[in-house]
């Protein structure tokens, strides 16, 4: 396929409203998922001169420019952005697709296509009463849906008066830094919007930052860790975390099996690198090889259990039935296409399989008894639920998690105040006067 991305793939920083290098010589390489050759770019890696750099001119954007941009003019630049993604919404998907085999149509439709919801749904928000932004926010995030993420975390973030640096994984940086020059163009100011590169030392010097106020994380449960011993070690920093899942299904026989069926395959969505994905029913290919032979070894392999083709890191579509309730493929968030059966005897028990691990993020009922919905409902331990449906995040409504899957919430009124804090001003009006 001809690619518009190929001929223009960005590597360098974005800072400052343009590209630099960065002050190492640091490169990350990636390859390509389908046949493990090396493709031939490599992102700069920023260094701690160069995020002390990113955030001294997001102070000056944050305390000068943006806070003197009035509401129009704030919300003509956030229309604007979405305008110039749709654009380019076909070379921004073919250069994320690069390094991790993500297909360019559905990114364009569901990862892109929500990030320029999310700046249509805050532009013009703010201050219906005194919640204050913050200053400078930083925001890191996995590779399996980087558009989406950086929708969910700059849109309110800069709508709430913030600037906002973002680092991309490393193991997907060119689809998030092409994004630097449609800022530009959409006449956000200098120092407003920041796109950095780099690996784990990238990101801890980030969270330690003094000068930075919040940062909001998507990964791992270890790295969500990590983040939140820098933030608290450095200045006491807010921080949001959404970090793995274990998501149920549960079917009940009062629903017609094949009407549960569509949802519950979307663990095949996104190759199953999805963190709400339903999995009880490209993190490293031989991680997920290896919980599969645990599968093998602990529950009875319904269809896959292998490599797809003989090159590249494609795995087959892979189904356990009847595994050991303490297997590994039950408890741990394996973030590849293998889905779980387990079965119930009742209510009760459906609750107990679902609430049995450490993770905490969503869930999904099917039913057709509206009390045992709601009922369900309110005692599973998530941050979400669907009923009749896979859970899918809206930026109309919270999204976060609970237990290991994280704290705080992104999308809706709550991730808005997220990036705010609120200020309390007591005014005593019966002062006599002079």
């Amino acid at each position: 396929m001809s690619s518009p991305a190929l001929t223009s793939v960005p590597t360098q920083l974005f800072i400052n409203n343009q590209y630099v290098d960065s002050k190492s010589s640091d490169r990350l390489f990636v390859t390509n998922p389908y046949d493990g050759s090396p493709i031939p770019y490599a992102a700069h890696a920023a260094r701690k001169e160069d995020i002390d750099a990113a955030v001294a001119t997001a102070i000056t954007a944050y305390k000068t420019s943006w806070v003197q941009f009035s509401p129009a003019k704030k919300q003509a630049c956030m229309l604007k952005f979405a305008d110039l993604v749709e654009r380019d919404a076909e070379r921004l998907a073919t250069l994320e697709s690069l390094p991790t085999g993500k297909p360019v149509s559905p990114t364009m439709q569901f990862d892109i296509a929500h990030m320029v919801e999310a700046f249509l749904e805050h532009n013009g928000l703010y201050k219906i009463v005194r919640h204050e932004p913050l200053g400078v926010c930083a925001g890191i995030a996995s590779w399996n849906a980087t558009f989406m993420y950086i929708g969910w975390k700059i849109a309110p973030a800069i709508a709430a008066g913030n600037s906002f640096i973002f680092k991309a994984s490393e193991k997907s940086p060119f689809g998030a830094l092409a994004l630097g020059a449609l800022y530009a163009e959409a006449g956000f100011p200098p120092g407003l919007v920041q796109i950095l590169n780099g690996a784990a030392s990238t990101g801890a010097l980030l969270a330690s930052h003094p000068q930075v106020a919040k940062i909001s994380f998507t990964g791992s449960v270890g790295g969500g860790k990590a983040v939140q011993n820098l933030a608290t070690k450095s200045n006491l920093k807010k921080v949001t975390l959404e970090l793995g899942g274990k998501s149920p299904a549960i079917v009940f026989d009062d629903v017609e099996l094949e009407k549960a069926l569509g949802g519950v395959c979307g663990f095949l969505f996104n190759s199953g690198q999805v963190c709400v994905a339903t999995s009880r029913v490209l993190q490293q290919f031989d991680k997920i090889m290896s919980y599969i032979e645990i599968g093998k070894k602990t529950a009875t392999l319904l269809t896959g259990g292998g490599q797809k083709g003989n090159k590249g890191y494609f795995i087959k579509p892979t189904i356990f039935v009847n595994p050991d309730p303490e297997s590994p493929v039950v408890k741990n968030e394996i973030f590849g296409p293998v889905m779980v059966i387990q079965t119930f005897v009742c209510e009760e028990d459906a609750l107990r399989l679902a609430n049995g691990t450490v993770y905490g993020l969503a869930a999904s009922v099917y039913t057709s008894n509206l009390d045992r919905a709601l009922r369900v409902s309110s005692q599973l331990e998530c941050g979400g639920v669907a009923v009749n449906s896979p859970f899918l995040p809206q930026v109309t409504t919270p999204f976060g998690g609970i237990k290991a899957s994280g704290q705080g919430r992104e999308l809706g009124k709550y991730g808005l105040l997220e990036y705010t804090e609120p200020k309390s001003v007591h005014i005593k009006l019966d002062v006599p006067k002079l």
